[in-house]
C-alpha cells in the first residue's frame, strides 16, 4: 500500500523549477508498477519483501535536523532521500550536505540511502563527490541523464498520457548534456572564427578577467566576512567559464549564494538576454532584501546587480572589492551575523 503525500500531479506543472520535477517523480513513484522499476534503480539492495509493505512518499518535507528534502521515501525497512539538483549552477545548501546524511545514518533501517539525482554537467559536482566517497555506505550519485535513458529503455512513454507529459517536462526543465551532434554553429559564429582580432581579443578579455578575479577572490571574501564580523560566514565557492558567464561563486553559510563576474541576465520582464559585468546573489539566500534596487531577476532565482564600468576601468582590486561589499552589505544586512550571535 502506499501514502502519497501532496502528489497532484498537476499542481506545479507550470513551474520550471526543481519542485516540480520532484513532484512529477513523487507520482511516477505512486503508481505501483513503476515504483517496482524505480527504488531498485536508486537502490540495488532492496530485496522483494520490501516492497510489499506500506510506503510513504513525502516531498518536501520538514525534517528534525534542519532542510526538506526534496523526495522522502520511506517502507518498514528501508529509507531513500532524494535530494533532486535540475539546474547546473544552483548550489547545494549546508542542510543537503550535512543534515540529510545525519537523517539517513540515525534512521532504524535495514537500507538507508541519500541519493543526490544531478545532471551530468552540474557545476557543484564535487562537493556532491566529496560527500559520498566519505560516506559511501549511505550516500550515492545518479544522473538525470541516466534516469532517463532507463525510462526510456522501459518504454513507459506510451503507457499513459500523464507519463509520457512527465518525460517530456523532464527533458524540457533540466540541463542535461546534449550529445555533441546536436551543437551547431551558426554563419555568424563561424564568420567571427576567421576574424582573427576579435578572436584574439574575446579570448584575452576573458583570460584576463578570470585571472583578475581569481586574484582577488581571498581578499574580496576576507571584506564581505570582516564587515559581519565573521571569519567563515562567506567561503570561496567554484569558477565558471562558460556560456552562462565567467565568473566565480561564493557560498554563505546557512544556504546562500553569490556569483561575480560577467553573466548572462534574463529578466523574467524581458525575455531577451545580455550579459553584463554584475553581482548575482540568489533568493534563497538568507534574509535577502532586494527592495532597495531596481535589479533584474531570473527565472532561476538569481538577482542582478550590475556593476559600474569604472570598476574595470580604473584596474582597482579595491575598488571592486568595495563595490561588491557595498551591494552586497545594502542587500543582506549586517545585522544578520550580529543577530544570529
Amino acid at each position: 500500500m502506499l501514502v502519497a503525500e501532496d502528489l497532484n500531479i498537476f499542481r506545479r506543472l507550470t513551474a520550471e523549477n526543481e519542485n516540480s520535477t520532484t513532484e512529477l517523480l513523487a507520482n511516477l513513484m505512486s503508481r505501483k508498477y513503476l515504483r517496482n522499476l524505480l527504488l531498485p534503480w536508486f537502490i540495488p539492495d532492496l530485496t522483494v519483501e520490501m516492497f510489499e509493505s506500506e510506503i510513504n512518499v513525502r516531498t518536501q518535507k520538514r525534517i528534525d535536523m534542519g532542510g526538506q528534502p526534496d523526495l522522502l521515501i520511506e517502507g518498514s525497512d528501508f529509507l531513500l532521500i532524494i535530494e533532486n539538483k535540475t539546474k547546473l549552477y544552483t548550489e547545494p545548501t549546508e542542510c543537503e550536505i550535512t543534515s540529510y546524511i545525519q537523517k539517513v545514518k540515525e534512521a532504524h533501517k535495514k537500507i538507508k540511502k541519500l541519493v543526490y539525482l544531478i545532471p551530468l554537467r552540474y557545476a557543484f559536482k564535487e562537493k556532491f563527490e566529496s560527500v559520498a566517497k566519505n560516506n559511501a555506505d549511505f550516500v550515492k550519485i545518479k544522473f538525470w541523464e541516466d534516469l532517463l535513458s532507463f525510462f526510456d529503455y522501459l518504454e513507459i512513454a506510451h503507457d499513459s498520457s500523464v507519463i509520457r507529459d512527465a518525460l517530456v517536462l523532464f527533458r524540457s526543465v533540466i540541463d542535461l548534456e546534449r550529445e555533441t551532434k546536436e551543437i551547431q554553429l551558426g554563419n555568424y559564429e563561424v564568420a567571427i572564427m576567421y576574424e582573427n582580432d576579435i578572436i584574439f581579443d574575446v579570448l584575452n578579455f576573458i583570460s584576463k578577467l578570470m585571472k583578475r578575479i581569481e586574484n582577488m577572490n581571498s581578499d574580496l571574501i576576507s571584506a564581505l566576512n570582516a564587515v559581519y564580523h565573521e571569519t567563515d560566514l562567506f567561503s570561496s565557492g567554484n569558477s565558471q567559464q562558460n556560456e552562462c558567464g565567467c565568473g566565480r561563486y561564493i557560498s554563505m553559510k546557512g544556504g546562500g549564494s553569490l556569483f561575480y563576474g560577467i553573466s548572462q541576465v534574463s529578466d523574467d520582464r524581458d525575455i531577451s538576454k545580455k550579459y553584463g559585468f554584475s553581482i548575482a546573489i540568489h533568493e534563497h539566500t538568507p534574509r535577502l532584501d532586494v527592495k532597495i534596487y531596481d535589479c533584474s531577476k531570473d527565472k532561476e532565482g538569481w538577482y542582478y546587480f550590475p556593476l559600474n564600468k569604472r570598476v574595470l576601468l580604473e584596474n582597482s582590486n579595491d575598488l571592486f572589492i568595495d563595490a561588491v561589499v557595498s551591494i552586497v552589505s545594502k542587500v543582506i544586512p549586517v545585522r544578520y551575523s550580529d543577530d544570529d550571535n
